[in-house]
């Protein structure tokens, strides 16, 4: 595997392990009348992203896909940026077959930026806290 392959694979296993043990505190905890729904997008986004990573499918990216357009269009406007860019990396991952590591560097970068955005505000907001 190359570098970049090695890369988004460590990221990639590194944010799914905080991500899948992570608990949901409060799914109101965001404020707003559709903050639940965002906070349980979320929950949902980061349980398939854990489901993938724990076991690579290529038939599990469809789903972890709906989840991921999901959360994106339940997101607060502050992180909508950061929603199209996992978006656009999980159709990336898809149309490689469900190989992250056939992407390119800048790709595994945006994500991994947009990931870490994601985690932080759902910590702050939705309560969501590693190993909780």
């Amino acid at each position: 595997m190359n570098r970049a392959g090695s890369t988004i694979v460590a990221t990639t296993i590194g944010l799914a392990a905080l991500l899948s043990a992570c608990s949901d505190d409060s799914k109101d905890a965001a404020g707003g009348g559709s903050s639940g729904d965002y906070c349980a997008d979320v929950q949902n986004y980061l349980k398939s992203v854990g489901e993938y990573v724990g076991a690579p499918d290529p038939a599990k990216v469809d789903d972890w896909l709906t989840k991921t357009k999901a959360a994106a269009g339940s997101a607060p406007a502050e992180l909508k940026s950061s929603w199209t860019d996992l978006v656009s990396y999980t159709e990336k991952v898809k149309s490689v077959g469900g190989d992250p590591a056939k992407l390119s560097r800048e790709d595994i970068q945006k994500n991994g930026a947009a990931g870490t955005a994601v985690v932080k505000h759902a910590e702050q907001n939705c309560k969501l806290t590693p190993g909780g």
